[in-house]
């Protein structure tokens, strides 16, 4: 397929006013508030072909995914899916097998297993599911994307008051599966069902009140083992794809702190993952920087690591970050054992290309747990920088 390349007219003089002569670069032009995707879909080839000829004027009018957020909300890359931890909304695009659009010649469905594990994983990172069925051109369906979409229906007349109207879980990473949260009620998505039948619960500071079955009301039995709840399981797992159990706990639901288990002759890093934001600091995606934390400008926005050191150890400290040019000389501090380093915002240059540089040393006298922080110095009238990680280096 080509792109004619359409001829231009004088246009009306009105700014709102679209002419049936207009082209879509003149409709753009005129509303720049609109993201514009535009595509033209070859189905014999099965390739989407962007209009390339339209971008480039667009480039400073549409929005663009290399810039900082300027929507209410963000979207991942195509299938992108995040470790987790993206604290605003977001929505990842993702297919139902690797074309966008419809290709005779694309047959590799993804699973119906798959589809439910994608979309419990996303609801469970606070994210939306914007699933690609790619109709053919006289809008049928595809049969086997009728025939996931009905497994994947059938799965959420049982499971779906796990899924609407959930939030993001509130537990670090366990080895069986993800949870969704809705107030004191977590939703355990069992994945990988354990043999033993006992599921491991980890980090969670609240007191259990109940564990039952999703879809039947079948109690479970539990008990406390130091500070992980450990629940009984029937042998057979009740669904093929994901069985979920339903946990009661008393109040808000909590989790302690990641902790970061390090030796003394290892590099520690300390990024986006295992940070604990606090105040407005707040953990982000852009399809350029990737994942970062910004949206700081008062000294009680910080993150917050927690280190697990097996000795005493001396460290070179470097951070990595990008910065706005309207955020250079401003002043930050990383705190850690009554110890501080001063740093201020260097220029990076091009938005979301990340520098290292140097912030000087700390020494660790002891073996033991730590809280390292870091955060504005003083308020600030715009964002500090886009933070990428901190290094600690042996020396």
């Amino acid at each position: 397929m080509r792109m004619e390349e359409s001829v231009r007219k004088p246009l009306p003089d009105k700014e709102n006013f679209i002419h049936p002569e207009m082209t879509v670069l003149d409709v753009v032009s005129r509303h720049r508030e609109t993201e514009a995707v535009f595509k033209q879909y070859d189905e014999q080839a099965g390739e989407c072909i962007c209009c390339q000829a339209l971008f480039e004027p667009l480039k400073n009018v549409a929005a663009n995914y290399n810039l900082d957020l300027i929507g209410d909300y963000q979207s991942m890359s195509d299938n992108g899916m995040p470790p987790g931890g993206v604290e605003e909304l977001w929505e990842t695009p993702q297919t139902l097998n690797d074309t966008w659009g419809y290709s005779k010649f694309d047959q590799k469905w993804k699973s119906t297993g798959e589809v439910i594990w994608r979309l419990v994983e996303i609801v469970s990172k606070g994210g939306n599911y914007l699933l690609n069925i790619g109709p053919r051109g006289d809008g049928t369906i595809p049969e086997a994307s009728i025939q996931i979409l009905n497994e994947v229906g059938a799965w959420m007349d049982v499971y779906s008051e796990s899924i609407y109207g959930t939030t993001a879980s509130p537990l670090n990473v366990q080895s069986w599966g993800v949870c969704t949260a809705r107030d004191s009620l977590l939703y355990l998505h069992v994945l990988n069902w354990p043999k033993d039948r006992k599921l491991e619960v980890s980090g969670l500071k609240n007191k259990p009140l109940s564990a039952y079955l999703l879809g039947s009301k079948s109690k479970l039995e539990w008990r406390i083992e130091g500070s992980s709840i450990m629940i009984s399981l029937p042998e057979a797992q009740p669904d093929p794809y994901n069985s979920v159990i339903a946990l009661q706990v008393s109040g808000q639901a909590e989790s302690d702190p990641p902790i970061i288990f390090a030796q003394a002759m290892d590099t520690i890093t300390l990024g986006y993952m295992t940070g604990v934001t606090s105040g407005n600091a707040t953990k982000r995606f852009n399809r350029k920087g990737n994942f970062f934390i910004s949206r700081w400008s008062e000294p009680e926005d910080q993150v917050t690591w927690t280190l697990q050191l097996d000795q005493a150890a001396e460290y070179s400290v470097r951070i990595v970050y990008s910065a706005p040019n309207e955020s250079v000389n401003q002043e930050f501090e990383v705190e850690v054992g009554g110890q501080k380093l001063e740093g201020q915002i260097q220029p990076t240059g091009i938005p979301f290309e990340y520098q290292v540089f140097d912030m000087g040393n700390l020494q660790f006298q002891e073996a033991g747990t730590y809280k390292m922080a870091i955060h504005p110095s003083n308020a600030l009238e715009g964002d500090l920088m886009y933070f990428h990680s901190l290094m600690l280096i042996p020396k």
